[in-house]
Formats: C-alpha cells, sequence, structure tokens
C-alpha cells in the first residue's frame, strides 16, 4: 500500500500513532486543563479536524510531487543527489512555493458543515453587555 492510500483516507492520520498530528505544546498544556473542565469533547474534535484536513491534502500532494519530478532537469536531481540530508526538503518548496501553499491552505480553509444556531441566539448575544 502506498503512503498516499494509507494517509490519504479517513483515520489515515487520526488512527496511526506514528503520524497522527497533536496539539502544538502550549495547547496540548492548555487542553489537560480544558479538559479538566469538561471541554474534552471539544479539544477532540479540534485534533480529528486536523487530522481530517491532512488526511484530505495528501492526495493533492501526489500530483504536486509528480508535477514537480516532471518538470525537474538534469541539474536538480544532481543538486538533490548531492545536496544532502535536507536537499529534497528544500528542493520542492523553492520550486513550488506559492503552488502548495495555495493548494494546501484551499483544503485545510474548508470547513465541515456547521449546525445552525437557533434564531433567538444572535439577538440576545446583541444585548448583551460587555464585561467590566
Amino acid at each position: 500500500m502506498t503512503a498516499i492510500a494509507l494517509l490519504g483516507k479517513p483515520d489515515g492520520f487520526l488512527d496511526n500513532p506514528k503520524v497522527r498530528i497533536g496539539l502544538p505544546g502550549y495547547l496540548e498544556d492548555a487542553s489537560k486543563l480544558l479538559k479538566n473542565f469538561g471541554q474534552g469533547k471539544r479539544i477532540d474534535e479540534l485534533v480529528t479536524a486536523i487530522n481530517r484536513a491532512a488526511e484530505s491534502a495528501v492526495p493533492m500532494g501526489k500530483d504536486l510531487l509528480i508535477g514537480t519530478v516532471q518538470s525537474m532537469n538534469v541539474n536538480d536531481a544532481k543538486n538533490i543527489l548531492t545536496g544532502g540530508d535536507t536537499s529534497v526538503t528544500t528542493f520542492f518548496p523553492t520550486r513550488h512555493a506559492y503552488r502548495l501553499a495555495s493548494s494546501f491552505c484551499r483544503s485545510s480553509t474548508r470547513r465541515p458543515k456547521r449546525r445552525a444556531l437557533p434564531a433567538n441566539t444572535t439577538s440576545s448575544l446583541a444585548r448583551r453587555q460587555p464585561l467590566a
């Protein structure tokens, strides 16, 4: 099974402890406190949403990778082979940084449908006075 098939499916990241994306350090620390105050479900939803975004982005990465490899010339290949451990990692963004950013940002900003708030929610919130 290819990495794209393995990771680019539901639970490809979320159920794989080797690649599962957790919260960044300070948010992870805050999540422990929030879980103590009954917000564990929301924390879990956030982690799930982050991993779902990664899972949906994986197939797009395949097309970008193939396009980049097809556009390489002999000099590019030579630089990658002789450039050290990070030569591939640094090559792709320099060649296709805009395409990478725009493709992945479009994917990660798609939001799932949310339940609508009751009609009176916004009007009751508008009547509230700011905290002093």
